[in-house]
Parts: structure tokens; sequence; C-alpha cells
């Protein structure tokens, strides 16, 4: 039986090495050479020029992984090369599936080809030995003493059943790969496929965390700023400015009974409030999310979540961003009413 070294072990590296694993392997066979590329062996050479590349790489592991399990894999066409050259490139024999468009079967040079290999079925030539056949049985067994009227009957029967036999051919290979080997294009692999996705997911979710980082530290910021703003203007917290017992000043219960436009900024103050318990479960899931992706874990439900609450705290931190306005109305409108009641006072007075 042939002896085949993968690519992997003529580098001298581990099946799931980087790039930088590969460069390093190649270094060390430049210094063993003493720098002159020329003197590296070939098949080593070989090896680092196609390995050295990410994709081949994933494509050559997946193909390695095929021929142990013996599952099939599907390439659809794409523009990345003939997987006849990297078929080629690799010693790797594919052998086509009779049954699946683009999809291929794969064996190493020391393997054996697969149990089930025959040769393909021909339509045309499964048509013409039957029609073959089919005359000879007519012709020496059922016309001889027949008369013309029962020739020409067996004649139209075996046309029915040749075009019949025909039809039936042609659309069971209907969608059938007859296309050469070598236009069959490298597409992503399966595995390389779901890399890509568990990839974009990690990603997608990374950014997701700290964009919604960054919402609840800027609601935080924005949070203390209109609560010491608050307890500045009205002498009152302001969680707890519209609790039962609590006395506004009376300048602020003038104004709020005078002007609308007060009425107004007073009512929207107090609805900017963010609940704590609210704030708080959302700040959890954040969190949660934030440990589950330390660890290497990524789910798709976290990254719908974590959508949800950037959502959330972009519409909060705009409706607390938007109350520093009716701060600074407040502001004017308890100046003018304070300087309005001390004048009242002043001409009351004795």
């Amino acid at each position: 039986m042939v002896s085949y070294q993968t690519l992997f072990e003529r580098l001298g590296v581990e099946p799931d090495a980087d790039d930088e694993a590969v460069h390093a392997a190649f270094a060390a066979w430049l210094v063993r050479c003493k720098g002159d590329s020329e003197a590296i062996p070939r098949d080593v050479a070989r090896a680092y020029e196609f390995l050295a590349v990410p994709t081949n790489r994933q494509h050559y592991r997946d193909l390695l992984e095929a021929c142990e399990s013996g599952q099939p894999l599907e390439f659809a066409p794409d523009q990345n090369g003939s997987l006849a050259r990297l078929c080629d490139l690799t010693e790797i024999i594919a052998y086509p599936d009779l049954h699946r468009k683009n999809t291929f079967h794969f064996r190493r040079p020391d393997q054996d080809p697969p149990n089930w290999l025959q040769a393909p079925i021909e339509p045309k030539v499964v048509v013409r030995d039957a029609s073959s056949f089919l005359w000879r049985f007519l012709t020496f067994r059922l016309f001889r003493g027949a008369s013309p009227r029962r020739k020409l009957g067996l004649a139209l029967v075996y046309a029915v059943v040749m075009v019949a036999l025909a039809g039936s051919l042609e659309w069971a290979f209907k969608g059938r790969d007859n296309s050469r080997f070598a236009a069959i294009a490298v597409g992503p692999s399966p595995l390389a496929i779901e890399q890509a996705r568990h990839r974009a997911l990690e990603q997608s979710i990374l950014a997701k965390h700290r964009e919604a980082s960054t919402i609840f530290k800027l609601m935080d910021d924005r949070t203390a700023k209109l609560r010491s703003d608050f307890k500045q203007l009205v002498g009152l917290e302001w969680e707890q400015a519209d609790a039962s017992g609590v006395q506004k000043p009376r300048a602020l219960d003038l104004a709020i009974i005078r002007h609308d436009s007060v009425r107004e900024a007073w009512t929207n103050l107090l609805a900017s409030r963010i609940p704590q318990d609210e704030l708080e479960s959302r700040r959890k899931v954040v969190d949660a999310i934030g440990r589950n992706a330390g660890s290497g874990t990524f789910r798709a439900e976290d990254e719908e979540a974590l959508k949800q609450v950037i959502d959330w705290g972009q519409g909060r931190g705009t409706q607390l961003q938007s109350q520093a306005r009716n701060i600074e109305h407040l502001r004017v409108m308890l100046a003018a009413e304070t300087f309005e009641m001390a004048g009242k006072e002043e001409r009351s007075a004795p």
C-alpha cells in the first residue's frame, strides 16, 4: 500500500497549527539548511506554500477529516479555485457522489477506494441496450407468422415503450451533475461556514457588550448630574421629590400652579427617572453575558438580549439627556417666582 504523509507532517506542525506555527516551522527548516531555501526538500517547500494560506489549511483539515470519517462533503461553486487543483496539491483523491450534485467522497492515497464505486450509468447506453433487446425479442419471437396489422401494433408498442423509457431516464437523471470534475470549484466547507458564523456571532456579541456598557456609563453620569442639579435647584432628592409627606418649596408650588410650562417640565423630570429594579435587571443581563463571553460562551440569544438592552438604553439615555432643558427652565422660572415673592413681601412690610 502507498504510504502517505500529510502536509502537516511534512512541514512538522500539528493539524491545528496557526499562521505563526507554520511560519516558525519553515523558519526552522531555513535554519537547518543554513538559510538556503533551495536546499529545503521540495515536498516541504510545497507544503509550506500551501499551508501558509489559512483557507487552504481549513480546507485540508476538512478533507482529512472526511477521509477518516468516510462522510462526503459538498462543495458549492465559487471562485476560490477548483477542487481538482486542491486535490492535486494535497494528493487527496476525490470520488464524485453518484446521487448528489457537487458532493464528493475523499480518500488518501494509502486508503482503499469506496466500496460502492462503480461505473456511472449512462442513459443513452441503457436506452440503446434495451432497444436492441426488445427489437430482437419482437423480431424473433412475435413477428414470426404475425399478420401485418399485428406487426404494426407491436411496432407501435415498441415505440411507446422506448419513448417512455427514454423519458423516465431523462427525468431520473435531471439535475445530476454532469460537469467535468475539474470544473467543480472549491467553496467554503460546512465546517468553515460554521466557524465563520461563530466568529461573526462572537464579534457581534463583544461589540454589543461594549456598546451596552458604554450606554450604562453614560446613563449613570447623566443620572448623577441630574440628581445633583435637581437637589441644588429645589433642595429635594430627585427620587423622593413626589413622595408623600415631602414638602416642596413654596416658590416651586406657585410656579407649578401658575405656569403650564413649569408643570410640564416638572412632570417630565419625574417621569424620566429610571426605576432601580428596571435598571438593575438589565445591568445583570449585560454582566451575565460578559461573564459568558469571558469564558468563551457565545449564544444567539445573548446577542438578541444585548440588542434589546441597547435599544432600551438608547431610549432612556435620550430621555435623560433632554431633561437638562427642563432643569434650566425650572431654574429661570423659580428665580422669577422667588423675585416676585420677595417684592410682594417687601411691599407688604410696614
